[in-house]
């Protein structure tokens, strides 16, 4: 039988994984999930843990347990920048209406969207204006340019 690293560990750990290599996966899981899509899911974020995260020897269930509590995690933005694109509710919903998670019965199931906070995010726009601006001729240097060439369209 083949021991992984997080046999290994003697003391309080669980015969799982260490909190260090726990960030590490959903840190990874983040970075990999805007790569096939902008806007992605919780259900992307598990995906994309199943394939960094090692294999530990746990069992399905408590493997499946550690995954859905460390994709929460990373959406709450524990260890990397998430930003929730779902639209507030206009109006109060019903409590007949709500679903056990909170939900309105009319919002599609596990369709909350997702992207990664980019670093800087919302001023690169601004700064491409400006370089627009500045590369942007004054409209008479245009005028002058357009007199010198006698197959511009007028």
């Amino acid at each position: 039988m083949k021991r992984t690293r997080s046999h290994a560990h003697a003391g309080a750990e669980p015969p799982g994984l260490s909190e260090l290599e726990l960030a590490r996966a959903a840190q990874k899981a983040v970075a990999l999930a805007p790569q096939d899509k902008s806007a992605w899911t919780r259900a992307d974020v598990i995906k994309h843990l199943g394939r960094v995260l090692p294999r530990t020897g746990l069992d399905p269930g408590a493997a499946a347990a550690m995954l859905a509590d460390l994709a929460d995690r990373a959406l709450r933005s524990e260890f990397e920048p998430v930003i929730c694109l779902e639209a507030p509710e206009l109006t109060e919903v019903p409590r007949g209406l709500l679903r056990a998670d909170g939900r309105s019965v009319y919002q599609r199931h596990g369709g909350v969207r997702y992207a990664a906070r980019a670093a800087g995010h919302g001023r690169t726009h601004g700064r491409a204006r400006q370089r627009r601006r500045r590369a942007a001729p004054d409209p008479r240097v245009r005028r002058a340019r357009a007199r010198r060439r006698p197959h511009a369209a007028r």
